[in-house]
């Protein structure tokens, strides 16, 4: 019922076309699906100036993917002016690329939501939000009377919430609420063998490996897998810590495991691309 009708997806994350960027790729794995429904589907993820510049526009299959640019910085004159900044970058693209849309989808509610929002009211056209933000957030910005916030819940035409346990918070502010949480594509981390694997990773096979990954963000706490590594070579040295993922951490974790004398235990490993990311996985 779709096939005839177009696409627009706001996002404040999304995978660059070789996948050294992988910020949003729950959201890729979803238009990666949802565009066997669409004729088209148009991307569009804002970033600040001077953020991540390994970000260029590329399109697949019946997807265009656009990273218009916009300036910020973390004082509050421009965080009271981001979701806005967020619409005119957005707006930018629009008028240049002259892409059709019947339906916007945004994830997470700020800035993207709300600028989405505000394009609906522009075009016409209904707009979806995914609520993909953790609950911490959530529950902050539920009790915090924003009032961009609240009217970007209030003026939606639908609200998706990845937590079932939020759904009746979010319909407050929005009868149309729905529950549909993160989908896992099995394929994309296939199982192997874990020896193999070490082979071609060149790890010991008798050796004990730790591997984590995520944004290195504080509430990702690799700061603890850190310092609990610093316990664990004291009883053996046959144990090595692998981290995968890149962040505002980076530098301070490598100044934590240079202060503990852990070079030779704990590496951070920075992106790593799918087609190797089983491997770690693996072994």
């Amino acid at each position: 019922m779709f096939k005839a009708k177009k696409l627009l997806i706001l996002t404040n994350l999304f995978p660059n076309k070789d996948g050294s960027f992988y910020g949003g790729s729950f959201v890729k794995g979803q238009v990666d699906e949802l565009r066997k429904y669409f004729e088209e589907i148009t991307v569009i993820s804002p970033q600040p100036m001077g953020y991540q510049r390994n970000l260029k526009d590329y399109s697949y299959e019946n997807v265009k993917v656009y990273y218009p640019r916009f300036l910020h910085a973390p004082v509050s004159f421009f965080r009271m002016r981001l979701g806005d900044n967020f619409f005119k970058a957005t707006l930018k693209v629009i008028k240049r690329e002259r892409p059709e849309f019947d339906l916007i989808h945004a994830h997470f509610t700020w800035p993207s939501g709300y600028a989405a929002v505000k394009l609906g009211k522009e075009y016409g056209l209904p707009s979806i939000i995914t609520i993909h933000e953790n609950r911490d957030w959530f529950l902050k910005e539920y009790k915090s009377e924003n009032e961009k916030i609240y009217w970007t819940w209030k003026n939606a035409d639908a609200l998706i919430r990845v937590n079932q346990k939020d759904i009746p918070l979010l319909k407050e502010f929005n009868h149309n609420v729905f529950y549909v949480p993160n989908g896992f594509d099995p394929k994309r981390l296939p199982f192997m063998n874990k020896e193999e694997a070490r082979t071609i990773l060149r790890f010991p096979s008798s050796n004990k490996m730790v591997f984590g990954l995520g944004n290195l963000i504080e509430r990702k706490g690799f700061q603890y897998l850190i310092d609990a590594m610093s316990l664990v070579v004291r009883e053996r040295n046959d144990v090595a810590c692998y981290i995968g993922g890149n962040g505002p951490l980076r530098d301070k974790l490598q100044k934590q495991i240079n202060k503990l004398g852990l070079q030779e235990y704990v590496k951070l490993l920075g992106s790593i691309p799918d087609e190797q990311l089983k491997y770690w996985m693996n072994a």
